[in-house]
């Protein structure tokens, strides 16, 4: 007969081992993207410069962009020259390795109301934070206490032979918790 500690330990190992899978395998997609207007060396055409960043889901990701004039573009960083003013509505389209697809709208309005002297730097990718991060934290931290206290009071013969090996996998465990609750940040 299985003692109820047992079970509950073995739960908190199953528990914790579905969080993490489902967590980095079958999270959802979440992105962003960001843009600077740029001047062009043809009059009346203005040059925009596209960033975006996504998390979650299963990497590499796919990122498609269409420019709301008939135009697109694949890619992280791409380029865009708008020949006619107006207001456009910037689509990109994000899928992962696993199907998971997100889409993130914004409007850009062309000419840009303050015109850069310059061409402008590159702009840097947001940060996106991935939707189910934290549940990777939690199912690892599960693993640790089910694992450690399956230790502590099952086997402590292993605790006194190899407390240097104990100690290694509870800093380990911690350390990749304490990424995950940061990076969900």
């Amino acid at each position: 007969m299985v003692k109820l500690s047992t079970f509950l330990l073995a739960a908190a190992l199953l528990i914790g081992f579905v969080l993490i899978v489902f967590a980095l395998f079958y999270g959802a997609v979440s992105a962003d993207f960001v843009y600077n207007a740029g001047t062009s060396a043809t009059p009346g055409q203005y040059q925009f410069d596209f960033a975006a960043n996504a998390a979650g889901g299963v990497a590499p990701y796919l990122y498609v962009w269409t420019f709301g004039d008939g135009a697109g573009a694949q890619g992280q960083f791409v380029q865009h020259i708008y020949t006619l003013p107006g207001t456009y509505t910037v689509n990109l389209t994000v899928s992962d390795q696993a199907g998971h697809k997100v889409l993130v709208s914004k409007d850009v309005t062309s000419p840009p109301s303050n015109l850069p002297t310059q061409a402008p730097a590159q702009p840097t990718p947001p940060h996106v934070p991935a939707p189910s991060i934290s549940l990777v934290a939690v199912g690892v931290i599960l693993l640790g206490v089910a694992m450690g206290t399956y230790v502590l009071l099952r086997k402590p013969a292993i605790l006194k032979r190899h407390f240097l090996l104990v100690a290694a996998i509870i800093i380990i465990l911690t350390i990749v918790a304490a990424y995950y609750l940061v990076a969900a940040v």
